[in-house]
């Protein structure tokens, strides 16, 4: 059942402003310090609990779009979502770099609130009718693809109902009038915006403490500071913090991304499908490993899903990601016994993951790098479509230098070549991030380059010396190094390369993406 119209308040509408806030400047300047966050339950009171369709943060600097992102689930409370919402804006917009606290006094703060959510019962030709500009948002869903515009999008662009069905299937990545195919699914919402300027003194204050605490807190990454480290911005060396354990380790590993960086539900049988419908019928050989990306599946997961059907899935797979959180073990791998994905479930091979363990003694067993972790998430659909009785084991990179990497690689090859039945090894990796499409696509073209002279010392100095920001770096040369020290590495294959922009058609903030087998 679609969520009601919440009735806030102007001092409702304040309290929920201002923990978003609150929420992105400890975002911003206090991520990785062990200082906690605002407490939505705390500050919001009743207003917590209220159900919605979900929330967007939004910011605009001088006028234009400097990120967007939401969080929906129908019947979320306001506090899970405004939550998810506030801190993916704040820096994980795939289309943006993440915010700075520089950048505070140039904002304006967006705050929507959603509810409503509904299919319009209409024949297609009839669809132009069926909603009111600036009272209601559109999604339009088809053919594997999905998209979503907020009601004040058509309100801000002048536009009318034809032009805005026309501007929401854009979004989606289809054609302007497949609206009027009735293979098309068009829902109707509706939100409250509460819009307000940023910055305020009570901020100017926090962000001259943290830059007291930590004169580098609010510097953009360096790639060169960390040689092979792309996953995460400058924090204290590994060997000084102590990696946080959990004692007891839970049964299941919740979704933390379903609904975000892929879709629920049928929704996502749906874009399976049309994954399917475009990649090989059958595995066209035994891959030892396959490098495949982990963006949103409307950016990547086409070619994440016609590379894996490439290959013939044994009964386990090891899927190696980049640590993108700074919480947990800096080498962590998953402890949970099942994988859930949203609309399914995937068995951890237990006994991979402790014979890594073991093997690889900088590898931890460790629930909190893995709690909001993507990178492993998305492609476990995908494993569930194309080899429903799967094992996946998990885990996760982040901090070290190359003779770490190395020595980890060398450390995994000697379990990795005692194993009668081993894994198919999967890189999860996205290429350089953020930059032009023309910039994107030459600093790809040197990794990969690098990439396929099988050698991984070559592919992590291409990416340090320039300055690609190839979030799958260490996973990738571990493998690769692994490999060939297990004599099970000769050779490469392809798949493809495409772009963020393809599918959004942003050619200024980009992120590209590659798909390989390595035999």
């Amino acid at each position: 059942m679609a969520t009601e119209k919440p009735l806030f308040t102007q001092e409702a509408e304040d309290l929920i402003f201002n923990t978003a806030r609150a929420q992105v400047v400890s975002t911003v300047l206090w991520r990785g310090s062990g200082r906690p966050g605002p407490d939505f339950d705390r500050e919001l009171g009743e207003l917590a609990k209220v159900p919605v369709l979900g929330t967007f943060v939004s910011f605009k600097k001088k006028g234009q779009l400097r990120s967007c992102m939401g969080w929906m689930n129908d019947g979320v409370s306001l506090a899970e979502a405004l939550r998810a919402s506030a801190i993916s804006a704040a820096r994980e917009d795939p289309r943006f770099p993440p915010l700075a606290g520089s950048e505070f006094e140039s904002l304006s703060m967006e705050v929507w609130v959603l509810w409503g959510m509904a299919e319009t019962a209409c024949p297609p030709q009839e669809r132009p009718d069926a909603f009111e500009i600036g009272r209601h948002g559109l999604q339009i869903s088809g053919f594997g693809r999905r998209g979503l515009l907020l009601p004040g999008v058509a309100l801000e662009f002048g536009m009318n109902n034809l032009q805005f069905l026309e501007a929401v299937c854009q979004k989606a990545g289809l054609p302007r009038d497949a609206w009027r195919d009735g293979r098309t699914t068009l829902n109707i919402f509706e939100g409250l915006a509460i819009d307000r300027p940023f910055f305020n003194e009570e901020i100017a204050g926090e962000r001259a403490e943290a830059a007291e605490k930590n004169s580098g807190a609010d510097k953009r990454f360096d790639a060169r500071q960390y040689s092979w480290n792309f996953g995460l911005p400058p924090v204290a060396p590994a060997a000084s913090r102590p990696a946080p354990q959990t004692p007891e380790f839970p049964a299941v590993r919740p979704a933390a991304v379903a609904g975000m960086f892929y879709p629920r539900g049928e929704e996502q049988k749906r874009m399976l499908d049309a994954f399917a419908a475009v990649s090989a019928k059958e595995p066209g050989c035994e891959a030892a490993a396959v490098m495949v990306p982990h963006a949103g599946w409307i950016y990547s997961g086409e070619l994440a899903y016609r590379t894996l059907a490439e290959t013939k899935i044994p009964s386990s797979v090891l899927i190696l990601a980049p640590k993108h959180r700074p919480e947990g073990a800096p080498w962590a791998l998953c402890p949970a016994r099942v994988w859930d994905f949203g609309t399914g479930q995937l068995e951890n091979d237990m006994d991979l993951t402790r014979g890594i363990a073991r093997a690889v003694p900088r590898f931890k067993l460790d629930t909190l790098s893995h709690r909001r972790e993507h990178a492993v998430e998305v492609i476990l659909p995908m494993l569930a479509r194309l080899a429903p009785g799967v094992k996946v084991a998990g885990g996760v990179l982040g901090f070290g230098n190359e003779e770490d990497l190395f020595d980890g690689a060398r450390q995994f090859a000697d379990y990795y070549a005692g194993l009668e039945n081993p894994p198919l090894l999967i890189i999860s990796s996205d290429m350089n991030h953020y930059e032009s499409l023309a910039r994107t696509e030459d600093l790809d073209q040197k990794a990969l380059d690098a990439l396929e002279t099988l050698d991984p010392r070559r592919l992590c100095s291409a990416v340090s010396e320039n300055r690609i920001s190839m979030c799958g770096v260490q996973p990738a040369a571990f493998i690769l190094d692994a490999l060939r020290r297990a004599g099970r590495l000769s050779s490469f294959r392809k798949i493809g390369h495409t772009t963020s922009a393809a599918a959004s058609g942003d050619t200024a903030h980009v992120v590209g993406y590659a798909g390989y087998l390595f035999l």
